[in-house]
């Protein structure tokens, strides 16, 4: 096992080392020891133009697995790497502890899932040279519902990622546009297939506690961005029965996007880890690729 140990020295203001050559490419099963002492384990993708030149930084994705799921599953699911755009950023695969994630109840609950994102942050943005201005999160299912999570947790935690991208999101966190502590504006991007019968679209009680309706959500987070409450959101209906509702306020965007005969899945082009386990039946391919959709928003955003 490769095994890399972060120092509790480190701080976020520390800068990588842009001059130093690594090994390129998928790497899993790499470590990292927490401040809190515990060891917790994650994949990396270093674009294969990483060594090409030292001057240059690479923003970052931490992409979170659903439950049962794993870092290389993930790898395999959002395929970032196989994307012309997505090849080009430095994107983390974090495990979750019992292969679950903070936000639901399964959740093992002696694990600091937060603590392990900001500390994987900062220390890839110690090792690595890594944009911090373009630091982004996303994930699936219970995945996706921690990068809700994190996003909601205010301050240092949500301060550190750009952007935020959900696919198939298991919001048992979210439940009210009261639950959030996000301090500033934070851009969102999610989708949701409507035959979704794992985390329904309208809501209710699922393995991990209750989630909200998606539109409803989607409105909260309006509002926490800077969105009136009674402000509308701009509605359009693409090709292959995919509706867009967007909310724009304070220089951020909530974007939703809802596709009809869609379940439990990170829509795709090609076939991922939720084609090979559920078929096309449930994950069609070619309705959305939602790896292209993330990278793009992704672009529009960094920090200040």
């Amino acid at each position: 096992m490769l095994s890399v140990i972060i120092s509790l020295l480190q701080t976020t203001a520390a800068q990588g080392r842009c001059d130093v050559n690594y090994p390129v490419g998928w790497r899993d099963n790499m470590t990292l020891t927490l401040s809190d002492g515990e060891s917790r384990t994650f994949g990396l993708f270093i674009p294969t133009t990483y060594n090409d030149d030292a001057s240059k930084s690479f923003p970052l994705i931490l992409d979170f697995h659903g439950r049962g799921g794993s870092s290389a599953g993930q790898f395999n699911n959002s395929r970032f790497f196989a994307n012309k755009a997505g090849s080009a950023y430095m994107v983390a695969y974090p495990q979750g502890c019992n292969a679950a994630w903070q936000g639901a109840s399964y959740a093992n609950r002696s694990c600091n899932d937060t603590l392990f994102a900001t500390e994987l942050v900062d220390h890839l943005a110690y090792v690595y040279c890594v944009d911090r201005s373009r630091v982004y999160a996303s994930g699936k299912s219970n995945g996706g519902g921690f990068v809700d999570v994190l996003g909601c947790s205010g301050g240092e935690v949500s301060g550190r990622f750009a952007a935020l991208a959900m696919g198939a999101p298991a919001l048992y966190a979210d439940n009210a546009v009261t639950a959030c502590n996000n301090t500033s504006p934070i851009p969102i991007l999610q989708v949701h297939g409507r035959n979704d019968t794992t985390i329904s679209f309208t809501g209710g009680d699922g393995l991990g506690g209750t989630s909200p309706d998606i539109l409803t959500w989607t409105h909260w987070w309006a509002v926490r961005d800077g969105c009136k409450n009674d402000t509308a959101p701009t509605v359009t209906h693409g090709a292959a029965n995919v509706t867009n509702t967007t909310y724009t306020c304070s220089n951020r965007t909530v974007t939703q996007l809802a596709i009809d005969g869609m379940g439990h899945c990170w829509p795709a082009d090609a076939i991922n880890t939720d084609y090979e386990k559920q078929g096309a039946a449930v994950c069609p391919l070619g309705v959305l690729d939602f790896t292209q959709v993330a990278v793009d928003f992704f672009a529009k955003w960094r920090l200040n």
